[in-house]
């Protein structure tokens, strides 16, 4: 039986199930793409995943869009 937390994991990976606006492979050295709006402008942001350990959740990094001005790392955590 898959223990809750294992569960969570699979529905945060599988971004089929998400809602219009993200797409791509949750797998580290794969691209993830999301949909961002900023006021009324939407972009595209490219992002790399960086990790899919199953006891922390899935990190991801843009690569692109704000990615000379900032540098930022993304993640899920599950507690």
């Amino acid at each position: 039986m898959l223990s809750e937390k294992m569960w969570v994991y699979g529905v945060l990976v599988d971004l089929n199930s998400y809602p219009a606006g993200v797409s791509g492979h949750m797998a580290v050295g794969e691209e993830m793409w999301v949909e961002a709006h900023l006021d009324d402008e939407i972009q595209h942001v490219r992002n790399i995943v960086t990790s899919v350990i199953s006891s922390k959740g899935p990190c991801w990094q843009p690569t692109d869009w704000c990615g000379s001005m900032i540098s930022a790392k993304r993640s899920l955590t599950i507690s």
